[in-house]
């Protein structure tokens, strides 16, 4: 109840200021409003205008939206558009594409033709040379034959005697005369000349009456003319018959016995008497009479004999290749490891790996520590002549060597896509070509060691100059050209070629020299450089191999008619002379021989060698000698032989 009392107070006393701010107000209506009011007022005023204004706006931006909304539209054509010509054009791709795979199948087919037409023509060439040699052989027969019938009409004819007389043959009764069988001449053209110079010989009227015309030569010896006389009257008296010349005109041809064949048990029988003999023996034996008690037939070898073929089997014989395999270089490469040698180089190689290309026969070699680095220097020569000769190497032939049966060589040569054959084992003529590579570098090597007298710790500078020269001079009889010209398409210089082991003298280049100092030292050339136009030359002072141009030259003229022999064993004696220009000092001069004294030689300046000279020498090396060109003197002395070694140590 209390507090129901208290809200009626609450709102009667909430009623009564109503009523008194409503009088209030009603009072003041009628006077002038406040600032504030004034103040609001321009603020709706304001707000007005910025809502016209955003209103001006928002229009803008409509407009905005509708010309990005416009050009979103052509934009949006545009992308149509391309993606109709995107698809059209994919449309093209694939059709060519497709027509691309058809030209490629007619190029297949294309090739196959050709290559077909090739062994057709091969064939044809084949045909036309047995053709020719055929020709050849009835061109020879028919010779001999045109002989013999000179010979025989000679005969006939008796040319050569005073008196000639053709006597025809009495015909038979109420038949007219056969000049076929009365006469017969083996050429025709002998016949018609006969006939134009005695045409009444040769008329059907007189011989059908049976005249018998006699030629004779006027003469007024009585004897004569009985004796004919005689012989008209034998004939008349004896009934004659007409000589068949037909029989005359036959072909000759000689006689060839025919034989019978042997059985199978006969054959058997006479090569076991007879200490398994071969056939052609025994037919032989037969057919000559040289023994007696031997069936004259025909042996032959039915199949084979078990003995013959333990006894006397032997290497199947290589045959030469009918047809060149090759048609541009680097299509085939021959490849061989020859060593161990017994002596080291000077740089302490053993091995020589020869590769020979089958088309030109130009020849490379690589000088080797030991077996292992074989693999990576065929890698690195296969990449360098690739890139030099822009031609691709296809394949590559060696023996069966671990050397080049390796997974090293096997991967690279699969990733590049050459291929790798191999000889079959203990049959090196598969491989022959690089074979006598092989011996032709060894045979010309000790040559050139045996004449310039040097030791044979220079044998691999020997066989890489051998390389270096051959694959310059020598004549690939296919073609009739060098090897370097079939490779380089151009021929080879070969003016700056020097004697192999010839005293020079080199230009120090190095030391510091004082002025009175020598300016040159003496050395021994030894072959060319690999990588740039020069001559390799071992200083003797130094005991170091140089490279340079600046050499003076004196090859001597007349050969040195006691060459040296190059057996290790006496290499002390042999190579005395040598080891003391090694030795002693430069000013001490070793003295000569009487028999090794040559005479005046030839002073050559090779001061002005331009590098054209010897460009290509460098590129198209044929000699990969080894990078290092200085011999240390303790390796020198190792190398050395014994007697040498205590010398120089002493």
């Amino acid at each position: 109840m209390a507090n129901h009392s208290e809200e009626e107070q609450y709102s009667e006393d909430s009623d009564r200021d109503y009523i008194d701010l409503d009088l209030d107000h009603s009072e003041s209506s009628s006077e002038v409003l406040p600032d504030p009011y004034i103040e609001l007022e321009n603020h709706v005023k304001d707000l007005s205008l910025k809502v016209s204004e955003y209103e001006n706006e928002i229009k803008k931006a409509n407009s905005l939206t509708a010309i990005a909304e416009s050009k979103l539209a052509s934009e949006h054509a545009l992308v149509v558009k391309f993606s109709i010509e995107l698809a059209h054009s994919k449309e093209k791709v694939t059709t060519l594409t497709l027509a691309n795979k058809v030209l490629e199948d007619k190029i297949v087919s294309l090739n196959d033709n050709i290559s077909d037409l090739q062994k057709k023509l091969h064939e044809a060439e084949v045909l036309s040379r047995e053709s020719l040699q055929k020709y050849e052989v009835i061109f020879a027969q028919r010779t001999n034959l045109f002989a013999k019938i000179k010979d025989m009409e000679d005969k006939f004819l008796k040319r050569g005697q005073t008196d000639q007389t053709i006597h025809m043959n009495q015909p038979k009764e109420f038949n007219y005369y056969n000049p076929k069988e009365g006469i017969g001449y083996k050429s025709p053209w002998y016949l018609k000349c006969a006939i134009s110079k005695t045409p009444t010989l040769y008329d059907l009227r007189y011989l059908s009456l049976g005249y018998k015309i006699i030629f004779m030569k006027e003469s007024d010896d009585p004897e004569q003319l009985k004796e004919i006389e005689k012989k008209e009257k034998d004939r008349k008296n004896k009934h004659s018959i007409p000589f068949n010349y037909s029989s005359l005109n036959a072909s000759y041809a000689t006689q060839i016995c025919l034989l019978s064949k042997a059985s199978f048990n006969q054959n058997v029988l006479w090569l076991r008497r007879l200490s398994h003999l071969n056939y052609a023996t025994i037919n032989q034996l037969a057919k000559a009479g040289l023994v007696t008690g031997l069936p004259l037939l025909k042996f032959t070898k039915e199949q084979l004999c078990l003995a013959c073929e333990m006894g006397k089997i032997k290497k199947s014989s290589h045959k030469l290749k009918v047809e060149h395999s090759t048609t541009k270089p680097l299509q085939l490469l021959h490849m061989d490891l020859c060593g161990p040698m017994r002596v080291q180089s000077i740089n302490g190689r053993k091995y020589v790996l020869v590769i020979v290309d089958d088309f030109s026969r130009y020849t490379w070699v690589n000088f080797l520590r030991s077996k292992d680095g074989a693999s990576e220097i065929i890698i690195s020569f296969i990449k360098n002549v690739q890139v030099r000769l822009q031609i691709p190497v296809q394949v590559i032939r060696t023996d069966n060597g671990t050397e080049f049966k390796n997974r090293t060589l096997d991967s690279f040569l699969d990733s590049v896509g050459i291929t790798h054959t191999f000889s079959a084992a203990r049959t090196p003529q598969q491989n022959g070509v690089v074979e006598r590579k092989n011996r032709t570098l060894v045979e010309a090597a000790r040559t050139m060691l045996a004449y310039s007298k040097l030791p044979l710790h220079f044998w691999a500078e020997a066989v890489a100059s051998v390389c270096f020269t051959q694959n310059r001079s020598l004549i690939h009889k296919r073609f009739m050209k060098t090897p370097y010209e079939l490779v380089y398409n151009r021929p080879p210089s070969i003016k700056f070629l020097r004697i192999f082991g010839c005293e020079c003298y080199v230009k120090n280049d190095k030391d510091n020299l004082d002025k009175f100092s020598p300016k040159g030292d003496e050395g021994v050339f030894i072959g060319y450089a690999k990588d740039c136009p020069s001559y390799r030359i071992y200083n003797k002072r130094t005991r170091c191999v140089v490279e340079s141009t600046n050499v003076d030259f004196e090859e001597g003229v007349e050969e040195d008619t006691t060459p040296a022999p190059v057996t290790p064993g006496i290499s002390d004696d042999l190579f005395e002379f040598f080891y003391k220009d090694l030795t002693e000092p430069a000013n001490v001069v070793p003295p000569i021989p009487a028999a090794v004294q040559q005479a005046p030689p030839v002073m050559v300046s090779t001061t002005d060698i331009s590098s054209s000279n010897l460009q290509g020498t460098s590129s198209s090396s044929s000699a990969t000698i080894s990078p290092r060109s200085e011999v240390s003197p303790a390796s020198a002395e190792g190398n050395l032989p014994t007697s040498f070694s205590n010398r120089l140590r002493r």
